[in-house]
């Protein structure tokens, strides 16, 4: 991504130095790169707002043609070394996966591994793009989310999944069926921040610009109060590690829109944070987020910490936490429970003594994802929501 916004596939000549740039046209970063035997074929993979598309690039004859093998789910695929074929996996919305072989010559695709392929009442993922707080080049700002549809008639509940990072991204997934049949339309947003969408939008976020990325959910919220097929008045917001200072950030800012909110290994305050996260992270964090030891940054952190701001807190809410964790410390969680309790507000806090960052040992993972559903059931799908 050299003088670009995007990872870009570039020619080197070896003997001039001369540098050419093959996928310009693509406005997106290359994500994989597979070679032919002969070197006359390659078979990119380009991030495409969340979803890997694939393209064969004919070298020769600086081609490149989209391979558009699928309509809906997801699939991957790998180049025969010697052979114009390809195998791809791939799996549908229901979450079943099947193996293929495609001939890139004849263009057959032949079911080689899995069953046919069934009919799912789960309606399918959508990608769209809602406006928020600022503009770029005269137009608002659009936020890129991946929306799975609950099913159902009339208004359905709403859960918000951020992702962590914050230099992450919520890619297109499938499996989501669960959920859905249960009438919960599940949305996943790229908040700036976000890898996946050029060096300029993964920035902006940075430092001082910390809370417009709060302000990206408050903007989800105002585009899901116009969805005739959402319930503004039922909606949770879950996320872990960042995606869990995201959550309690958007409780401190959005508690009278938000039902619940179920905060996975979250930042609390990012001064306390950064002096006590690992040492070997604290840097990297500090490039991120600010150095605390600066008076001017340290102000600032302190002014945006949810630990500071839990009187505004008005949703129930469900923190999970190891107690082992080197990226964010336990104390992180612990210290939020404490003020939440001094205030006199609920909190359901699932600690794991023997977890780190997440939970790993199958039982507790279990005990953690059925509590956080039971949550989830009470909080969208209960009597008070309809």
């Amino acid at each position: 991504d050299r003088n670009t916004e995007f990872r870009h596939l570039r020619r080197l000549d070896l003997a001039t130095g001369e540098e050419v740039l093959l996928s310009e046209e693509i406005p997106w970063d290359v994500s994989s790169v597979q070679r032919s035997g002969t070197g006359e074929l390659l078979v990119l993979g380009f991030n495409e707002d969340g979803r890997t598309r694939y393209y064969q690039y004919h070298v020769a004859r600086d081609e490149m043609e989209p391979l558009n093998l699928f309509s809906s789910g997801l699939f991957s695929l790998g180049l025969h070394p010697e052979e114009p074929l390809l195998v791809v996996n791939h799996t549908d919305p229901l979450g079943v996966g099947r193996g293929y072989v495609y001939d890139l010559v004849s263009r057959e695709i032949t079911l080689w591994a899995g069953p046919e392929a069934e009919e799912s009442d789960a309606p399918e993922a959508r990608l769209i793009r809602y406006p928020t707080f600022d503009s770029i080049g005269g137009e608002p700002r659009r936020i890129s989310a991946f929306v799975y549809p609950g099913v159902g008639d009339g208004p359905r509940p709403v859960l918000i999944d951020i992702h962590g990072g914050p230099e992450s991204q919520a890619r297109l997934s499938t499996g989501m069926g669960v959920i859905q049949n249960y009438g919960i339309t599940f949305i996943t947003p790229n908040v700036r921040g976000s890898t996946g969408y050029g060096k300029t939008f993964t920035s902006l976020d940075n430092g001082f610009l910390r809370e417009n990325s709060v302000r990206d959910i408050g903007a989800l919220l105002d585009w899901i109060a116009q969805q005739p097929d959402m319930d503004e008045r039922r909606v949770m917001v879950t996320g872990g590690s960042y995606g869990g200072y995201m959550v309690l950030a958007s409780l401190v800012h959005f508690g009278d829109r938000l039902r619940c909110g179920v905060d996975i290994v979250g930042i609390s305050n990012f001064v306390t944070f950064l002096e006590n996260t690992a040492d070997y992270r604290r840097d990297l964090r500090r490039a991120e987020y600010g150095d605390e030891r600066d008076p001017e940054m340290r102000a600032f952190l302190e002014s945006i910490a949810p630990l500071n701001q839990v009187d505004r807190i008005q949703s129930r809410i469900m923190i999970v936490q190891g107690e082992n964790d080197p990226r964010v410390p336990v104390t992180e969680s612990r210290q939020f429970v404490d003020a939440l309790k001094a205030n006199g507000l609920e909190v359901a806090y699932i600690e794991g003594a023997n977890e780190g960052h997440g939970f790993r040992n199958p039982w507790n993972a279990i005990y953690a994802a059925l509590a956080q559903w039971g949550m989830t059931q009470e909080c969208l799908l209960g009597p008070e929501g309809g």
